[in-house]
């Protein structure tokens, strides 16, 4: 009956890593990251995998028996060790998006596993991992605790890694990422916990699947919401924000849309080429994130050249403070002439209720037409 048990959980683990697994490879574009974390989704499946079959041949004396049984637990524990590195490399390069970095320290990170990985494969003759008796029976050897250990060391540096991380960035979407990341621990951590005093159940590994799949969620909801460019909000989250916003009714200051359109973006584009229009957005994006850092607004790519905030202020002159720090900062970044080309933004708000506004559309439709009114006015005056 436990056997049965312990197996069903297993499989159930499996066909949850099967899942993510088609998810990720469904991808148009297959990343860097998205690499990395199907490297971990494979080894925890076969993790899953020689966990719920070495508990099935335990005991077991067919011929071959005892071959077969070693060599499970010879992939069960090397993996064991595999996923805790994979998950330090992950959450290494999802905070630091940095290659040649990760790849320099690789060798570093590779140490615990190199030490675990030579106690693994001379258990069959030395015993240090495990052992199997004459009939088959599985007994762990005197290190057998190092394998758990040197996995839960590699979770614990990623959690260190994240929060270090957490700490030093100001944006809130990346907390957000990061603070995921280092509690991918407290499932695993718990599940052996709770094993160690009930045992015949892989309390550990079904931790481990919900953390993963919680990555996964989280990973997702990232997708759906930011901006692949920029990194910011995109005009999805923006609509559905900027709605939620509207049907709050205890609401205590005046909203407002503020939206924002790069000058002579086309022209950025045409002479010195699309991936140079990019780093134009990227520098914008850059500014914007620094003027709403801090603070509740909200700062979304509207689509190609244009960038919006929802902001919520006692009046439109407070507002207009923030138009003034929005245009003192671009004219300190093109002042300091680290790029081919100055760039410019022409900015329109309106405040919800004003002129008849009663819903979304007419609240960015009345901003885009002030955005527009500055605009032309601009290229009349030769600017």
């Amino acid at each position: 009956m436990v056997k049965c048990l312990y197996v069903e959980i297993c499989i159930i683990c499996i066909l949850i890593m099967v899942l993510l697994i088609s998810n990720v490879k469904k991808k148009f574009t297959i990343m860097f990251a998205d690499r990395l974390f199907l490297s971990i989704l494979w080894t925890a499946t076969g993790l899953f995998i020689s966990d719920g079959a070495w508990i099935l041949i335990e005991g077991l004396n067919f011929i071959g028996a005892k071959a077969i049984h070693n060599c499970l637990n010879l992939i069960y524990f090397t993996l064991t060790g595999t996923i805790g590195l994979l998950w330090l490399i992950y959450t290494d390069y999802k905070i630091n998006q940095d290659e040649d970095r990760l790849k320099r320290r690789l060798k570093w990170y590779a140490l615990p596993f190199g030490v675990l990985l030579v106690l693994i494969l001379s258990s069959p003759w030395t015993g240090w991992i495990f052992s199997l008796s004459r009939d088959n029976i599985y007994h762990g050897g005197r290190c057998h605790a190092m394998q758990m250990l040197i996995a839960f060391v590699y979770l614990f540096w990623a959690a260190i890694l994240a929060l270090v991380a957490v700490k030093r960035t100001e944006k809130r979407y990346l907390r957000s990422e990061y603070l995921t990341l280092a509690s991918f621990i407290i499932l695993p951590l718990a599940g052996g916990i709770v094993q160690g005093k009930i045992h015949g159940f892989p309390l550990i590994w079904v931790g481990t699947a919900i953390s993963i799949l919680i990555v996964f969620v989280n990973t997702q909801n990232q997708q759906i919401t930011k901006d692949g460019l920029t990194g910011i909000n995109n005009r999805r989250y923006l609509n559905c924000y900027l709605d939620t916003r509207l049907n709050n009714k205890r609401r205590k200051k005046k909203l407002f849309f503020i939206l924002m359109d790069i000058d002579s973006f086309k022209e950025i584009n045409d002479t010195y080429g699309h991936i140079e229009g990019d780093v134009a957005i990227i520098r914008i994006a850059g500014i914007l994130k620094e003027v709403c850092c801090g603070s509740n607004d909200f700062l979304a790519r509207y689509g190609g050249d244009e960038f919006a905030i929802v902001c919520e202020r006692d009046d439109c002159q407070e507002v207009e403070n923030l138009v003034q720090e929005i245009a003192s900062i671009v004219t300190f970044s093109n002042e300091a002439g680290d790029m081919k080309y100055d760039v410019w933004l022409s900015i329109g708000y309106a405040e919800y209720g004003e002129a008849g506004i009663v819903n979304q559309d007419q609240l960015i439709s009345m901003a885009d037409k002030r955005l527009y009114t500055i605009k032309n006015n601009r290229k009349m005056q030769g600017r």
